[in-house]
């Protein structure tokens, strides 16, 4: 156990240092804007159909004793979490193949790269919660006592407040009751007490957005997400075009190859533990339920439903192999295989961080133009609003409009990047930076019609520098071009036509910086350009 408890410490650090640059994103945002407050519908009202009471309270406490200012505290309680189930996957494996093959499980289990999404998000302690949950609870029904048993209710209890992974873990649980002899049916008390619950509160709360006529193609999902199981937990999930996916390459082989495998040891007599049945049954009651309820984005090789999938899949793998104890060769093999397996997953882990630092650099800028614009917004402006998305991508911030923003950071600081910061980042970062103020601060232009501004003088192209104003542009006979930028160095999507013949007023109001907006004037024509500085205060 101490060298299982050393692994999963490892694996923590090893996931600490890539998630040490991250920030609160997507989901992250829902919690702290939309769950204000502390009446039972904060907590019981359902986050995308799951239950997630437990992860919301562990967000008020770390808002309320740490604040927005840094995201490390929420990742460390997800490291803990994950640390957890390292150990508990550990504790039942080696029931099954000893302490030292249930080594190789917990090393693999402790750097899964392809889980990336789970283990650099803070959000997924919910996911990781209900997993750490679910194995308690399995671990306590393999006791077989009554305190155990009840143990084991409470820690599927808890599994259910995090997430509908908990859904799962009854299957789990149930399964594992009732395959085991001799069966003892007040056992099943245990899953009993807290399914009566959760029915409870779905009565009340619960929605559903499963979708029965997809069954018949169930299987191809079922296999698919097997694939990316098996393609996680040997190193082979490879790196597709999209980064939140899992490459099925080899996946697909190693799925048909486990499944002839499982059929041929089943028919030359092989008896696997009630535990294998259990695990792979809530793998595909989970897949199934995914299947049912897909939207975009919610594809089987998806990297945030490879933790429960590797889980349940290393269990049962475990539980097929029994007895097993490998000579010292074949184990110093297994040794080899299990370091080459968590090299390249740490290297799959480092290359998803290296996008998810990027997404974290763009929101914390993006956010940071938010606050330049503090005074002059609109509540209900969003910095990815649909035009922002649809010139610099989504940056996973779509829930947050500046209204609950700015009330957020009022009461627990702020996560944005100063002016200074958003400078110091990529030219694309800053581009988008200046989008999302000019978007926030209504930085468009006003026709005032086809003459030329009184006591505008006609000039060439002209290079202005000013922190706020009122611009007039007349162009001549031929039409004319302006652009602005603030934090860039080009020139990025600032930028507007003025006909021939017509004048535009562009007005910059004063806002939470000093740093001046760059104003580039041109036209192949005459062209002229008066900046008038705002009246004083």
């Amino acid at each position: 156990m101490p060298i299982a408890v050393a692994i999963a410490v490892a694996g923590c650090l090893v996931i600490g240092v890539e998630a040490r640059h991250s920030t609160f994103t997507g989901d992250d945002w829902s919690f702290i804007l939309q769950r204000r407050g502390l009446s039972a519908g904060v907590f019981l009202r359902p986050h995308n159909e799951h239950l997630s009471a437990l992860p919301i309270l562990s967000y008020k406490v770390l808002l309320a004793v740490f604040g927005l200012g840094s995201y490390i505290p929420f990742v460390v309680l997800l490291l803990v979490l994950h640390g957890i189930t390292c150990v508990l996957l550990y504790a039942i494996t080696r029931r099954y193949v000893g302490p030292w093959v249930a080594l190789a499980p917990t090393a693999i289990f402790a750097v899964l790269g392809p889980a990336w999404n789970d283990l650099l998000w803070a959000f997924q302690i919910g996911y990781l919660g209900s997993v750490a949950a679910g194995l308690g609870m399995v671990l306590c029904l393999e006791r077989r006592d009554r305190n155990a048993d009840v143990g084991a209710g409470i820690l599927l209890g808890v599994s259910l407040l995090c997430s509908s992974i908990g859904v799962g873990m009854v299957v789990f649980g149930s399964l594992l009751i009732l395959l085991q002899r001799p069966v003892r049916w007040r056992r099943l008390t245990a899953v009993a007490v807290p399914v009566a619950l959760y029915l409870l509160w779905y009565a009340f709360y619960g929605v559903s957005g499963l979708h029965w006529q997809s069954i018949p193609s169930d299987a191809h999902y079922v296999f698919r997400a097997l694939s990316a199981a098996l393609a996680s937990i040997t190193g082979l999930g490879g790196t597709p075009a999209n980064p939140f996916e899992v490459s099925l390459r080899y996946g697909r082989v190693l799925a048909l190859a486990a499944v002839v495998a499982l059929i041929v040891y089943l028919i030359r007599g092989g008896r696997p533990p009630a535990i294998t049945w259990a695990a792979l049954a809530t793998a595909v009651v989970l897949w199934v339920a995914q299947w049912l309820d897909y939207v975009p984005g919610r594809d089987a090789a998806e990297s945030r439903y490879q933790y429960t999938a590797a889980a349940l899949v290393l269990i049962a793998l475990c539980a097929v192999a029994s007895g097993w104890r490998p000579t010292v060769r074949l184990g110093s093999v297994l040794a080899v295989l299990t370091v080459v397996v968590c090299g390249v997953n740490i290297q799959i882990l480092h290359n998803r961080t290296a996008f998810w630092s990027m997404i974290t650099r763009y929101d914390r800028s993006e956010t940071g133009a938010l606050e330049i614009a503090k005074g002059i917004v609109a509540d209900d402006f969003s910095p990815d609003n649909p035009f922002v998305v649809k010139l610099t991508g989504d940056h996973f911030i779509f829930v947050i409009t500046a209204g609950p923003y700015f009330s957020a950071v009022r009461s627990w600081g702020s996560p944005a990047y100063s002016p200074q910061e958003i400078l110091a980042q990529t030219e694309a970062v800053r581009v988008t930076a200046d989008l999302v103020l000019g978007e926030a601060e209504r930085v468009n232009p006003a026709k005032v019609g086809g003459r030329a501004a009184a006591g505008c003088r006609r000039s060439g192209p002209r290079a202005l520098e000013t922190r706020a104003g009122k611009l007039t542009v007349s162009a001549g006979a031929s039409p004319a071009a302006v652009r602005l930028r603030r934090f860039a160095t080009s020139y990025g999507w600032l930028r507007w036509s003025v006909p021939a013949h017509t004048t535009l007023v562009l007005s910059l109001p004063r806002d939470r910086t000093d740093i001046p907006w760059h104003i580039s004037v041109a036209g192949t024509g005459a062209v002229c350009a008066e900046l008038t500085p705002p009246a004083a205060a």
